[in-house]
């Protein structure tokens, strides 16, 4: 092969500028945490703070020294040149494939480690010498019923159709975590304003839910329904994204099934996170590859696509403000041809984040003035989770090493650096672009969860961790150059992690095995005590604190007051009260007259207490 084809100058001023780039982040990364005490270590900073800039030091770094090497370098071949930049690549993906690996444990299996093996060396194999045309209908077949499975995993373990089950954790953690997310939905549903209370830190989204509720009928069975159904349509979204955006099937196939097993939280329920913080991501990231697939109408999809990111900001902001980021890239393509793009880039950003966020706080507003509530502010919309005093009471110690994380990072910034030279320089916009540059953003987005609070754990980000590695697999081809050669050492990483996760998560699948047995999806029972309590309290009777509202839906009542934990000032001067039972708390004013009690949870009805003289 003659060296001035196996060598091209803007691709190697890339990987070089990528590479230093995460050499001068990694040294950052090691003087913060070697000085925690110092003006730019961790203590100082912060864990938020020392991850933002890792990732800009990184993005600009690596910006600043493409545009110097694109200038430099020689624009014909030099050998040293090639066979330096190929060694250091591989080396690093061996590298970066044996920290992979590490995750199946020490433990780990001979067994194991020759079907990774075998499937590393096959995907490379097939796609290094063959190009698949052929079997279309088997392979869709296949990749329906993956979905299928899949999607049906989804829902059965979001699907809490009866939130005073235990599962993995005692009941009371479903009982309060269910708690601190649907009673807003109560409250929304009975016209009450949005007043700022705890459960109002996961975002509005109660007010999108009115519509099905109204038609469903409100109560935990249908809340848990529409949560079921939001993680299905989330997967199949994820799902239909890959599958725009790439052709390899084998990566297609094994990628859905590690994100199925992957994606989903492994323990109980937590509505909060799943589906919660994935829905508008997923739906963002499908129309993202919708529109790198269209040729035409891409302004008007653009446009089209500000609906979905201001329902996105009212749904949740944190993820919201992702969605709308990552959705005004594709303003880079829809504005027109006669500025730069990185201009048009510019432009499409802010006019995403006004319009959006304007049009979300405008329709909160007209809810809020609706319902006779006070007006809301930008910072009402974005909520206390954005607070400093929030932030550092959910923070815990960041960890540092071979973490989920840092792969999830160094695969999600390989697809966003890529995709912005694809985009900005070469001005490609093809599905594949376009979605490697959403991963992105979400993945290095929503890992600021982690960071802030790894005690949480690592699932928020799988999926995108997942979806990257799947981007980076799928760019091995059949030619013989530099980059290609690159290319297949990242496939070689890549399939690594898909593999890895993939087997060591497997058994997720059948969690919802263990859910049946609890009663999560009876509701028929739940429903016969609440009838049951209905018929032996007062009209009057509102509901303070943990599992009232869950309970007070199914009675068709509205609860009566707002705060997510139970405040007696909420309930002071009502002639009846329910409240969550403890034999040791007492009322002044109030007795106890009667308490109910279902699988074990208790609740104690309270009644004023009338002197001879009233």
């Amino acid at each position: 092969m003659q060296e001035d084809h196996f060598y091209d100058k803007e691709r190697s001023a890339f990987f070089l500028s990528a590479g230093i780039g995460l050499v001068i982040t990694t040294l950052f990364v090691k003087y913060s945490f070697g000085k925690p005490a110092s003006s730019l270590g961790i203590e100082t900073l912060g864990n938020i703070k020392t991850y933002i800039i890792s990732i800009l030091l990184w993005l600009i770094s690596s910006s600043g020294i493409y545009i110097v090497f694109s200038k430099i370098l020689p624009s014909k071949g030099k050998k040293g040149i090639s066979a330096l930049l190929g060694i250091i690549a591989l080396a690093f993906f061996a590298y970066m494939s044996r920290e992979a690996y590490l995750f199946t444990g020490e433990g780990s299996t001979t067994k194991v480690l020759i079907r990774c093996t075998a499937f590393v060396v096959a995907t490379v194999l097939v796609y290094s010498l063959y190009e698949e045309r052929c079997l279309f209908i088997l392979k869709g077949v296949i990749l329906a019923g993956v979905v299928f499975y899949f999607a049906r995993v989804w829902y059965l373990n979001c699907c809490y159709q009866n939130t005073y089950t235990p599962w993995s954790f005692d009941m009371m953690y479903n009982i309060y975590h269910t708690s601190a997310y649907i009673d807003t939905i109560g409250d929304i549903f009975y016209g009450h304003p949005f007043v700022g209370m705890e459960s109002e830190v996961y975002g509005h989204y109660a007010l999108l839910m009115i519509i099905p509720l109204k038609i469903m009928g409100a109560n935990t069975k249908s809340i848990g329904i529409l949560m079921g159904s939001f993680a299905a349509i989330s997967y199949v979204s994820i799902a239909l994204a890959l599958h725009l955006s790439i052709k390899q099937f084998i990566v297609k196939v094994a990628s859905l099934a590690t994100i199925g097993v992957s994606g989903i939280l492994a323990v109980s329920m937590y509505w909060q996170s799943y589906p919660h913080r994935i829905l508008f991501p997923a739906l963002t990231l499908l129309l993202i590859a919708v529109f790198g697939k269209m040729k035409k109408f891409r302004t008007v999809l653009f446009f089209s696509g500000f609906i979905l990111t201001t329902s996105a900001l009212i749904w949740n902001f944190e993820t919201g403000i992702l969605c709308t980021i990552a959705w005004s890239i594709c303003g880079t393509f829809a504005l027109g041809k006669k500025l730069p793009k990185i201009v048009n880039l510019i432009i499409s950003f802010v006019a995403t984040v006004v319009v959006s966020s304007g049009a979300a706080l405008a329709i909160l507003n007209i809810y809020n003035h609706h319902a006779g509530g006070e007006a809301m502010s930008f910072m009402d919309l974005v909520g206390y989770s954005f607070t400093s005093g929030f932030v550092s009471h959910q923070a815990s110690p960041v960890p540092i090493g071979n973490l989920e994380y840092v792969h999830m990072v160094i695969l999600c910034m390989i697809c966003g650096l890529w995709g912005l030279w694809k985009m900005l320089i070469k001005e490609d916009s093809s599905s594949k672009v376009m979605l490697s540059l959403g991963v992105a953003v979400f993945g290095i987005g929503l890992a600021t969860y982690y960071v802030n609070d790894s005690d949480g754990g690592p699932t928020i980000i799988m999926i995108y961790l997942i979806m990257a590695a799947a981007l980076g697999a799928s760019g091995i081809d059949r030619s013989v150059d530099l980059y290609s050669l690159i290319k297949k050492g990242l496939c070689v990483y890549a399939c690594v992690v898909i593999y890895v996760f993939g087997a060591i998560n497997w058994d997720f699948r059948l969690n919802h095995l263990n859910i049946e047995p609890t009663q999560a999806w009876e509701y028929d029972s739940f429903q016969a005590f609440a009838d049951d309590v209905d018929s032996r309290i007062a009209p009057d009777t509102v509901g303070g604190g943990y599992g009232t509202t869950a309970l007070f839906l199914a009675m068709g009542r509205d609860r009566g007051t707002d705060d997510f934990h139970f405040n007696f000032e909420e309930v002071d001067g009502s002639e009846h009260f329910i409240k969550f039972w403890s034999e040791e708390v007492e009322f002044e004013g109030y007795e106890c007259v009667d308490h109910f009690c279902y699988n074990g949870t208790n609740f104690g009805y309270f009644e004023k207490i009338h002197s001879e003289e009233q």
